[in-house]
């Protein structure tokens, strides 16, 4: 599969788990609510963002990675996607941002591979 940048701002949030799981882990298969209507193809790498809030009155806490998403196939308003790794537990509605390999982990590259069906 070749490597694909994301566009610039994209986001997406997952909306269904393969099975109808409610808790996502490595390698397990997800449904993203957007595709190649908005620049989703196959060979996307998106990161698996937790939303953080302000502590009391104060400036909003930066977001935190917490997994990558290799999309695997992309339909216009869907796409489908693997979670190569996760450091916390994710769910549906998780937030995915879109990025560039290049500022992809580098631990990425030594992964198992995995078969989809």
């Amino acid at each position: 599969m070749k490597p694909v940048d994301s566009p610039k701002g994209l986001e997406s949030r997952i909306v269904a788990v393969k099975g109808q799981r409610k808790i996502v882990g490595q390698f397990d298969v997800i449904y993203l609510g957007h595709g190649r209507g908005r620049g989703i193809l196959r060979g996307t790498l998106l990161k698996i963002v937790k939303e953080r809030g302000a502590i009391g009155s104060g400036p909003q806490l930066p977001e935190l990675t917490i997994g990558y998403v290799l999309v695997v196939d992309s339909f216009e308003a869907y796409s489908t996607g693997v979670v190569v790794t996760s450091t916390e537990t994710v769910t549906n509605g998780a937030l995915v941002r879109g990025m560039k390999w290049k500022d992809a982990p580098r631990y990425l590259s030594g992964l198992p591979a995995c078969s989809v069906q």
